[in-house]
């Protein structure tokens, strides 16, 4: 299976979209599909129009999400050489682990979401030695503002944002200002919305209902097949780590720069289930953006043990079928 991945034959991409629905097939038969408990202002929007949709295709625009997501996540990671080596493992793990439990299987506020954080993280990776960075500058933080208002934990990754800046800019009081413009500004005309609407406090306060950094407590129940899945991708996450580690001094700087990006946006999400009072097992699926390039790193630069990684691969897949059952 990773030997598959790994090449580079376009028609291998073409598969992605049908892995999404093999494994979402069991979503058609879900009643109700669409999540209701978010409640940021453009998710809601959303949601008031899919509502009016046969379930049928509520279902399939979320396949197209997932599968744009992953092909677009592969398509960034490659173009910016995040990993050593090109291939498609990227969009395989990140449909994966998508999809790793049933009650995933629906149009949760972070399929939306995930799209729009990807898409900050090409712009961001954009800015390494950019002689024109106010663009990217301005639409990153605009397109996490935009999550933000998708799902409000998605906020958090503004100070990913910045501290990315660091990372890759030198400091500009200008380039600042106009990254703290961008992501303000979605917030600004959502307010003049709720002004002209005559809910200006109500509207926020029920928008950000569910923030609390007290009283935690899930939505789901633990189960085995779940903590045993929990096992599986700690320990890839242990040996991906592991395996950074040792080749981070052998890349270039920009490979370097963007790989530590990416650590920091899993630590950013991981925090991110602090700021809610009752945290929902799809929020976790924020950690799939950085955890699949992690793992493709792994797959890919396992040399000496192939037999091992291949059965690593295997046994996410068995623990996946086993966590729809």
């Amino acid at each position: 299976m990773i030997r598959f991945f790994k090449s580079q034959q376009p028609a291998t991409l073409f598969i992605i979209p049908l892995i999404v629905f093999i494994l979402w097939f069991q979503a058609f038969f879900r009643h109700p599909f669409l999540v209701s408990n978010n409640t940021a202002p453009l998710y809601n929007l959303f949601l008031r129009f899919l509502d009016t949709l046969p379930s049928f295709l509520q279902v399939l625009i979320a396949m197209a999400f997932l599968s744009v997501e992953a092909i677009y996540l592969n398509t960034v990671m490659n173009r910016y050489e995040v990993l050593y080596k090109s291939s498609y493992l990227p969009a395989f793990i990140y449909v994966l682990l998508m999809s790793l439990s049933l009650p995933l299987l629906s149009f949760h506020p972070v399929i939306f979401a995930a799209f729009f954080l990807i898409r900050a993280l090409d712009k961001t990776f954009a800015l390494f030695k950019n002689d024109s960075p106010a663009p990217s500058l301005f639409d990153s933080c605009f397109l996490v503002s935009i999550a933000s208002l998708i799902y409000f934990p998605a906020a958090t990754f503004f100070i990913l944002f910045i501290i990315a800046l660091a990372i890759l800019r030198p400091f500009s009081f200008r380039e600042w200002l106009i990254s703290f413009i961008g992501f303000f500004l979605p917030y600004f005309f959502v307010s003049v919305y709720f002004f002209w609407t005559d809910q200006l406090k109500d509207g926020w306060k029920n928008s950000t209902g569910n923030f609390s950094v007290h009283h935690l407590q899930t939505d789901f129940v633990i189960t085995r097949p779940l903590v045993s899945m929990l096992v599986l991708l700690g320990v890839l996450l242990l040996l991906s780590m592991n395996l950074l580690r040792q080749n981070f001094y052998k890349n270039v700087i920009r490979t370097r720069s963007n790989q530590q990006i990416l650590l920091l946006f899993f630590v950013i999400a991981a925090a991110s289930s602090y700021v809610l009072k009752i945290i929902p097992l799809y929020h976790f699926t924020l950690l799939a953006i950085p955890l699949s390039v992690f793992f493709a790193y792994y797959f890919l630069a396992a040399k000496k043990r192939v037999w091992f990684a291949e059965m690593l691969m295997w046994l996410l897949v068995v623990f996946i079928i086993w966590n729809h059952f």
